[in-house]
């Protein structure tokens, strides 16, 4: 393992602590606790700080402890304890920042192997899969997988083969690759079952199977052998896997879970019974959130009976509940189960109403969907910013040791130092043209990004401007053909909405190069001909659209990919051809093979064919769109190795050419 460098970054991190409070908790929380934490002799804080963190593992407050932990750890120079702390903070950004974990992680390695804890090890490498696996980063994960087969043979830890096994089952999960890997996970288990594995480490497998099963009745499977053998764990004398997991709540998130699938596959009786099990163990064990997941679970139950009497007030407290939390997505989800109960129970104006309410909250969701995506987007800017500062002021720091060091060997030899304070004034200008190549580059990042903001803030208003008008012209206007011509309107927008979105995500992914591929081999001349059906319906009469013939074609590509290139060179040869014709097809070339799609219509000005390629890059204003149509084109072509260009004469008609390559 490399030994990790810049511990004065640590100690910098540390000192920000005292000013900066700590994330999601209340000033007069940690202001509490610090007072106890001062009440503890210096000799008896570490033993202190660690007791409080492990019985807040599962708590909001072991992010205090842990960093208060890693502060007293370091000041008193005990590794151990600093590993405990460290161990700590990778498990709170665990699930939710995968580079805050990683600089926590390499940290923390060197530690756990000087230590000799490689389960804890071996775990948190696993994590670092997990979270790749999550974020579709296929190459990442299947690299950390074999660097845990390599270390587990080069510690002799063979459970690492073992934490190496589950993380690739998680990666073929990820990848619907579910056959294989649930026969993964269960050879694991049986082999834990064999060496007699801690119960914990057993469960955690169940979980993964009734968690993403392919099916339903598999995962009822699974999730009643869970029961079964938290049974058995029962009568050993078990009351806990561990100090983070009950037995009896293990059983009742298990009832809950087999309640859902029976009430989904209609099998009343059964779902009735696993609610029964579940509200008693959770009046037994008082557990607070019951009520809520019980509410629920109540209003599926009997509207799946068809008591909808029955289900109205346990719909009403879901509603209730969520609006004053302001959980939206959930809210949606009570308001969907209440306009359905009112329908049947024939009070249909409540049900035109709770739905009107429903078109204006899922409006407030995707808007929210979409601020949360920008926001991510301005979140990863800043921290590729902070990043370079951070290499601009270590390069500085650099040449001030450098420079130290020179004058201090430059007393014995007064020609060396001539010599070398040259070869150092050389570096220097060197280095400083370098950093004002960095500087450009980072400030014309974000000029594209302020550019990038300001298109996305006008794209936005236009359509949500529309549907917020509308959706309130619609709710007081009377007259029927009115109505549906606002409702219209309205579904206009939200589709280019939708689409503005979808394409703005594409975009993204393939900036950012998280966009997967998936190939398979795919007949070319059926591809072509369902792209021709979906499109021709939208081709106007006086146009004629035109699949060329097609040769015989397998081609190893990504099928839903290839169909969004052309279709979206369709759609606008379409947009621009009110007359005329379109014409697509292919050519078989020795090596490659070459799509094209022609029209004759308005054609591009020569000076602005490469230009189109560009993100809202549009030829004519007012047009629909946000012109990221080709831009998108262009990535997910270039991301499949091959070309695309396109040749015009205005006013006679225009070509565009995708060259890919023939495996």
């Amino acid at each position: 393992m490399k030994k990790r460098q810049g511990i004065p970054v640590i100690v910098f991190c540390l000192l920000l602590l005292s000013f900066i409070p700590i994330q999601g908790q209340n000033p007069a929380t940690v202001d509490s606790l610090k007072q106890q934490l001062e009440s503890v002799p210096d000799s008896e804080r570490l033993a202190y700080l660690n007791d409080r963190l492990d019985e807040n593992i599962v708590n909001t407050n072991r992010q205090i402890y842990a960093y208060w932990l890693e502060e007293e750890a370091l000041k008193q120079k005990n590794e151990t304890y600093l590993a405990n702390a460290l161990f700590g903070l990778v498990k709170h950004f665990y699930g939710v920042s995968q580079d805050s974990m990683r600089n926590r992680s390499q940290q923390l390695y060197p530690l756990l192997l000087k230590q000799q804890r490689y389960d804890e090890f071996f775990r948190i490498k696993a994590w670092d899969v997990y979270m790749s696996n999550r974020r579709g980063n296929k190459e990442e994960a299947l690299a950390v997988i074999e660097e845990l087969r390599t270390l587990s043979k080069e510690y002799d830890f063979p459970e690492g083969i073992e934490i190496a096994d589950q993380a690739l089952a998680d990666f073929y999960f990820a990848n619907d690759m579910n056959d294989e890997a649930e026969q993964l996970y269960v050879e694991v288990m049986r082999r834990m079952e064999a060496r007699n594995a801690p119960p914990v480490k057993i469960f955690n497998i169940y979980r993964q199977l009734f968690n993403r099963p392919p099916t339903s009745e598999k995962r009822i499977v699974y999730l009643r052998e869970g029961i079964e053998f938290l049974e058995n764990c029962k009568k050993q004398g078990l009351t806990h896997l561990d100090k983070e997991n009950s037995i009896l709540e293990q059983e009742y998130v298990i009832h809950r879970f087999l309640a859902r699938e029976y009430i989904a596959a209609k099998q009343l009786e059964n779902a009735w019974e696993q609610i029964q099990q579940a509200q008693k163990i959770a009046d037994m064990e008082n557990l607070q959130r019951a009520k809520s997941e019980f509410n629920s679970i109540y209003a599926l139950y009997y509207l799946q009976k068809g008591e909808y009497e029955n289900a109205m007030p346990y719909i009403l407290s879901l509603e209730k509940n969520n609006r004053s939390r302001g959980y939206n997505q959930q809210l949606y989800n009570a308001l969907s189960f209440k306009s359905k109960a009112l329908e049947q129970l024939g009070r249909l104006d409540e049900s035109l109403q709770v739905s009107r309410e429903m078109l204006v909250l899922k409006d407030s969701i995707n808007r929210q969907e979409f601020n949360t995506t920008l926001a991510g987007i301005r979140t990863k800017n800043e921290v590729e910013r902070l990043e370079l500062e951070s290499q601009q002021m270590e390069a500085k720091a650099k040449q001030a040791r450098q420079m130290t060091t020179i004058l201090l060997l430059g007393c014995t030899l007064l020609l060396l130092i001539i010599f070398v304070l040259i070869k150092m004034m050389h570096t220097l200008r060197r280095r400083r043209e370098q950093l004002r190549v960095a500087k450009e580059k980072a400030e014309e990042a974000d000029a594209l990004k302020s550019t990038f903001l300001a298109n996305m803030n006008h794209e936005i208003r236009t359509p949500l401007n529309a549907i917020v008008g509308f959706s309130q012209i619609l709710i007081e206007e009377e007259d029927k053909e009115a109505r549906e011509e606002f409702a219209g309107i309205i579904q206009s927008n939200n589709e280019l909405l939708q689409r503005l979105i979808s394409d703005v995500l594409d975009i993204s992914k393939i900036e950012s190069d998280s966009m997967s591929l998936v190939y398979s081999m795919q007949d070319i001349p059926t591809l072509m001909k369902d792209v021709y059906n979906m499109l021709s319906f939208r081709v106007p009469e006086n146009v004629s659209f035109v699949l060329s013939p097609c040769e015989a074609l397998t081609l190893n590509t990504d099928r839903n990919r290839l169909i969004q290139v052309l279709t979206n060179l369709l759609t606008n040869a379409i947009k621009h051809t009110p007359q005329g014709s379109i014409r697509f097809g292919y050519e078989i070339q020795e090596k490659n093979v070459r799509f094209y799609v022609e029209d004759t219509g308005e054609g591009i000005p020569e000076n602005q064919l490469e230009s189109i390629f560009g993100r809202f890059t549009q030829l004519q204003n007012g047009q629909k769109g946000v012109g990221l149509g080709l831009a998108i084109c262009k990535g997910l072509v270039t991301k499949m190795n091959g070309e695309i260009w396109a040749t015009s004469q205005l006013g006679v008609g225009s070509t565009f050419y995708v060259l890919l390559p023939i495996p």
